[in-house]
């Protein structure tokens, strides 16, 4: 199954992803507790999520000012479309 919204998350970055798309990509592949190497970190999708749902990350960011971007990334709350996207997920699995 695929999580692919087609959706884009611009607001921190460029090229930015949607965290949902992430998030299903993080969740596929690794384990909570387990690392995630992200080594063109841009907005902080990867550790957004990974915060999120208990995984260890390192992230590399060449931009300081995107680095700056990521640490308040980091400390927001979590999002409304984040658990609309969660509950559209279980339904898909029923």
């Amino acid at each position: 199954m695929s999580c692919y919204t087609g959706r884009k998350d611009k607001k921190y970055h460029a090229w930015g992803q949607s965290a949902e798309e992430a998030r299903y990509y993080i969740e596929s592949m690794s384990e909570p507790g387990e690392l995630v190497f992200d080594p063109f970190a841009g907005g902080g999708t990867v550790p957004f999520v990974c915060e999120r749902i208990g995984r260890e990350y390192i992230a590399f960011e060449i931009d300081e000012k995107q680095c700056e971007v990521i640490k308040k990334r980091i400390a927001e709350p979590y999002q409304v479309e984040w658990q609309e996207a969660t509950m559209i997920q279980k339904l898909i699995e029923l």
